[in-house]
């Protein structure tokens, strides 16, 4: 009986050993070592198909309070992930019939029209869409990473901004383009700060409430900073103050803060063909649509984006017809398009998890 009940013990162990080696790893267990390399303390991903609530991971410090670790409703500052809501509710205006995502962006703005650069009267909505409107950051700066006075020395705009993104975008109707609009392809804050202004110009509603009226999918958004419920060393930063550290300048760029899981099922629901629009004469696999960069990989074809601002570095990532993975971390990548490119790959390696 003895040796019967050693050998059932050893079958069981063998059984055990066996199923931890042949099966595949948890998702998430790159994330430590991914947090570590990349100086994040914390963060919270939601992943699934998008039928069902998703499937949640946290890991981590909210460092609001000491020792607290975070927990799956906590809100974070969003970044440039804003940018895909912000280009939802356009393309939901020009469903509408309200705006025409080939109109003059001057058939708005009449200031436009008379900007130091001509150029500016050809910007497009499109054009602003597609980040190829004529502002390229590399070669003169972004105006949202910079001080009020750094701004008004560059630009010469005498007046404060206070709350908003008018100032910053007037302001820069003083200085050039940097190309042609529509020629090129460069990130641009500025743009999408113009579409927020578009937003509320025919909606004559706030941008954060026009994005809750025309993004359904996506109800629990803010731009208030009280509700970030995780603070990072940067958020502890005096004075000065970069306009990129206020949500409601920022605004319709980067602004929004919400939770992993609410973000998910924006990110997941169903979604407008053109997003997936090619923009002429771009020919490379990977370019950016009408507010996501779309990835044509030999794993398959993805929507994804990327935020990074101070205190704050998030990811999506939509295999088209796929899973959906948002994660919001606690702190910014020290190197933001590496980590992204390292997430994606180690997702891609063991595939994206269903929820």
């Amino acid at each position: 009986m003895r040796r019967l009940a050693y050998a059932s013990l050893l079958l069981l162990l063998l059984f055990v050993f066996l199923l931890r080696f042949s099966s595949p790893p948890p998702p998430w267990a790159f994330i430590d070592d991914f947090a570590k390399r990349n100086g994040l303390s914390g963060g919270v991903i939601a992943y699934g198909g998008g039928v069902d609530p998703p499937s949640v991971f946290v890991f981590g410090a909210a460092m609001d309070v000491p020792g607290r670790p975070i927990v799956p409703s906590d809100r974070f500052k969003i970044a440039s992930l804003t940018k895909p809501v912000t280009a939802e509710a356009i393309l939901r205006l020009s469903d509408l019939g309200m705006i025409d995502l080939d109109q003059p962006l001057a058939d708005l703005f009449p200031e436009v029209a008379t900007a130091a650069d001509p150029r500016m009267a050809q910007v497009t909505i499109r054009h602003l869409l597609h980040h190829r409107a004529g502002w390229d950051l590399a070669q003169t700066f972004d105006p949202f990473f910079m001080t009020q006075a750094e701004f008004q020395a560059a630009t010469g705009w005498a007046r404060p901004i206070a709350a908003g993104c008018d100032g910053l975008a007037e302001g820069m109707l003083a200085k050039p383009l940097q190309f042609d609009p529509g020629s090129h392809f460069a990130y641009s804050n500025l743009g999408y700060c113009w579409l927020g202004r578009v937003i509320e110009k025919v909606t004559r509603t706030p941008y954060e409430e026009a994005v809750r009226d025309l993004v359904p999918s996506l109800p629990k958004v803010s731009l208030d900073l009280a509700d970030v419920t995780v603070m990072s060393e940067a958020d502890h930063a005096l004075p000065p103050r970069l306009f990129v550290n206020s949500p409601r300048i920022i605004g319709a760029a980067g602004g929004l803060i919400t939770d992993a899981a609410s973000y998910h099922a924006f990110a997941a629901a169903a979604k407008d063909p053109r997003l997936y629009e090619r923009p002429l004469p771009e020919v490379d696999p990977v370019f950016y649509g009408l507010g996501w960069r779309v990835r044509n990989l030999p794993e398959g074809a993805f929507l994804t984006h990327m935020g990074s601002m101070p205190g704050a570095f998030s990811i999506v990532i939509r295999q088209i017809d796929g899973p959906t993975v948002v994660a919001l971390f606690n702190g910014q990548a020290d190197q933001p398009f590496k980590a992204f490119d390292d997430f994606l790959k180690a997702l891609l390696e063991q595939g994206l998890p269903q929820g």
